[in-house]
């Protein structure tokens, strides 16, 4: 099963238009967790965080919580991979950026 359709399916909510707008919401709050780390850990002198092998330890448990609302999203929206998606980023960065990203093979990304 996929990652997105896993969680999907574990929603609280069942209705789709509320699991678009828990997404959605759950990417913002767990992108402010994320900036809300380094804060603490650039400008809190007192902070647990200042301690960097403890700050990545809750920056990846901050970064699966994004994962976790965006692969929902994605899957609401488009029902496909979130490789799908990073190969779709690619392709627009490629246009925009050329000089950045003609060498990039979408044959050869993984995730």
């Amino acid at each position: 099963m996929k990652y997105g359709k896993a969680i999907q399916e574990r929603f609280f909510v069942k209705n789709r238009e509320a699991q678009i707008v828990n997404s959605v919401l759950g990417i913002c709050g767990e992108a402010g967790e994320v900036a809300d780390l380094f804060k603490k850990f650039m400008f809190h002198p007192k902070s647990k965080l200042k301690d960097e092998s403890k700050m990545k330890v809750e920056l990846r448990s901050e970064l699966g919580d994004v994962l976790w609302y965006l692969s929902a999203l994605n899957e609401l929206m488009f029902g496909d991979s979130l490789f799908d998606l990073a190969k779709d980023n690619i392709k627009k960065l490629t246009e925009r950026y050329p000089e950045l990203y003609g060498d990039v093979k979408l044959k050869d990304l993984t995730l």
